[in-house]
């Protein structure tokens, strides 16, 4: 592992994020979107009703650490922040989560005062905010605080939160010490926090809720005997259960798991092999062995996963220093096809990926390692259509999809001939005979191309 447990839109853009933020670009291009940071550094997201993508994330300076908030609006063009939730004078933990709470914000976040009388010392704190332009420290811990009952949550190795069944908070963090991994309902100090696994070492807990049914299923990472993903239903309280495996642990990156935007299930992605270098991603949803696997994928690091409308997930990676991303069809049996994207310019690794697809695309946060330091970039990744051609004598029929459904209105291009595809996605030219090439493109996608003989 590359840390202890305890301790990524036309041209390529390459100004650097100044103090009054920066500007982004269209799908294609990087911005830098938060930072400096820690190669530890995980940040939180989340969007509101009017689109706006809010970021948290951890800034360090000497032993002091700063919970920060930067933004990007619908359109992604623009970078607003940073702005600055709260300073411990003592440290953060490089991990933080970040929520929708009614039509505002509210950040998970956890370090040290240098006082051991403040009540917020080392436990879980929350602040929020309607706009993320200013914060409210909340006054009492989203975790317990009593003496006996206290989680060193300062120390803890990743934070996680979501929004559960009755719009009630849930929290989760990994082990500060073997066995005090845990979970938190509601925001009060004063319940008890659950612990979920006395395995060592437990970390990386990340929280998916069912938005119909508001099952919440905890997943984590645990690396003992062996190096593994398990997820346990946490409302209602379920078992421990551990996916087709074997499974490998994801470079210390927060667990995927994630609920979809107006439809049940509960999905988790996870590297299916016996390590994360040479394991494949793969798809399951929770209480099922029905795996999807992407076996060209081998060496994949950094998975993640992230809902979009109608039911449809997105799955991102690492691999070989490209990213790639793929979204599913509203089914999630079928995923489409592989966009790739480079690193930003410069790039020298790659050590955290994290998505919202809510909107429709992607939206893409990498935190890179460039010449000019370690950061957050962001970019806006289109789904990639599918061009398939069957040529015959003098002609050739022409198939545009999305993760296995037809596109109508896709325009495709051949030469200097272009149709538009009809409802079954098909488009049909007469050509002259010899090797040609196709392009489908329709806004809203990345365009696909695929060469053919006629006849």
């Amino acid at each position: 592992m590359r840390r202890t447990i305890t301790t990524i839109l036309l041209a390529m853009l390459g100004a650097l994020l100044a103090a009054g933020g920066a500007t982004a670009g269209p799908p294609g291009s990087w911005t830098q979107a938060t930072g400096p940071h820690n190669n530890t550094a995980e940040i939180g997201i989340a969007r509101t009703p009017d689109g706006t993508l809010h970021l948290i994330s951890p800034s360090t300076s000497g032993l002091a650490g700063s919970a920060m908030h930067n933004s990007i609006p619908a359109s992604a063009v623009g970078v607003a922040g940073p702005h600055t939730i709260l300073t411990y004078s003592g440290g953060i933990n490089q991990r933080m989560a970040l929520i929708r709470s009614g039509d505002g914000l509210r950040a998970f976040f956890s370090g040290l005062t240098g006082s051991e009388s403040d009540p917020l010392q080392g436990v879980l704190a929350t602040a929020t905010s309607a706009d993320g332009g200013s914060w409210s420290l909340q006054p009492t811990a989203a975790s317990n605080n009593s003496p006996g009952g206290k989680s060193a949550v300062y120390s803890a190795a990743g934070i996680s939160a979501a929004l559960g069944s009755g719009g009630v908070p849930v929290s989760a963090w990994g082990d500060s010490a073997p066995g005090e991994a845990g979970y938190h309902f509601d925001l009060s100090f004063a319940s008890a926090d659950n612990r979920f696994s006395t395995e060592c070492c437990v970390y990386a807990p990340n929280i998916g809720v069912d938005s119909v049914t508001g099952e919440t299923v905890l997943a984590w990472q645990f690396l003992h005997a062996t190096n593994g993903v398990a997820y346990q239903s946490i409302s209602p309280a379920g078992t421990r259960i551990e996916p087709p495996g074997p499974s490998s642990g994801n470079n210390e990156t927060r667990t995927a798991i994630t609920g979809r935007i107006g439809a049940s299930g509960i999905f988790l992605a996870y590297l299916f092999g016996d390590n994360q270098f040479t394991s494949i991603p793969a798809v399951v949803r929770t209480g099922t062995t029905d795996v999807i696997k992407f076996t060209r994928a081998r060496g994949a690091l950094h998975l993640g996963i992230a809902p979009a409308p109608a039911g449809k997930l997105w799955l991102f990676w690492v691999r070989n220093g490209v990213l790639y991303a793929t979204r599913s069809n509203a089914a999630v049996s079928k995923f489409g096809a592989l966009a790739t994207v480079k690193p930003p310019n410069g790039t020298s690794t790659v050590y955290n990926l994290a998505g919202e697809g809510s909107l429709g695309a992607l939206d893409l946060l990498a935190l890179a390692e460039t010449p000019a330091g370690i950061h957050n970039w962001h970019q806006r990744v289109l789904p990639k259509l599918t061009l398939a051609a069957k040529a015959g004598k003098g002609k050739v029929k022409l198939t545009v999809t999305d993760a296995g459904d037809p596109i109508k209105g896709a325009k495709v291009k051949v030469g200097k001939k272009s149709k538009k595809t009809n409802s079954k996605g098909v488009a049909t030219f007469k050509l002259a005979k010899g090797k040609k090439k196709a392009k489908a493109s329709k806004t809203g996608y990345a365009p696909a191309t695929v060469t053919f003989k006629v006849k």
